[in-house]
């Protein structure tokens, strides 16, 4: 299962056809109204904001399910009526790609708070940038939502990136990534 955040009301979660075969589904039976995919849905969900650390959004919520191919599908989930995720002015920025980091990085650093704390960390996986931003007019994920994945800062996510990953900034990590070139 890959998720990823689109701006402050809508997620994007890919589904391959394995990970809906443990369920007895496929993408095609996820676009019906069966009780199955309802429950499927839900649950997807409820995981995505305790993987996080979140409690579940006040918010009504709208499902759309796209099927792809190999019987996995894409859902979209959107809020109704308010954020999906908290307000918050921290921020993790998680990719595996060097170039789409440093692109990152220069997208967001207008938007750094005036402390402008930032780290970079990584494990066998990825890059975590951690930043503290300002909220904005326009969203910081807008020009980079196929390359990186941004979720909040809670206090677990960041125990965990401490605790999982090894520091590769210390400090000021934004200022020095968007100096490089690509």
């Amino acid at each position: 299962m890959q998720v990823l955040n689109i701006g402050k009301t809508t997620m994007k979660i890919i589904l391959s056809g394995k990970e809906l075969a443990r369920a007895g589904l496929t993408g095609r039976d996820m676009t019906g109204d069966s009780p199955q995919s309802a429950a499927l849905i839900t649950k997807i969900v409820e995981a995505v904001y305790a993987q996080r650390g979140l409690s579940m959004p006040q918010c009504r919520l709208f499902a759309e399910v796209f099927p792809t191919g190999g019987k996995g599908c894409v859902l979209y989930i959107s809020s109704i009526n308010g954020n999906l995720f908290p307000e918050t002015g921290n921020a993790v920025i998680i990719t595996d790609s060097i170039p789409a980091l440093i692109n990152a990085a220069r997208l967001i650093k207008p938007h750094l708070s005036e402390k402008g704390k930032s780290r970079l960390y990584a494990d066998s996986r990825s890059f975590k940038l951690t930043a503290e931003i300002t909220e904005s007019e326009e969203p910081v994920t807008a020009e980079s939502e196929k390359y990186v994945n941004i979720i909040p800062a809670t206090e677990s996510v960041l125990a965990h990136i401490s605790e999982h990953c090894r520091t590769i900034i210390g400090e000021k990590a934004v200022e020095t990534l968007s100096s490089l070139e690509t």
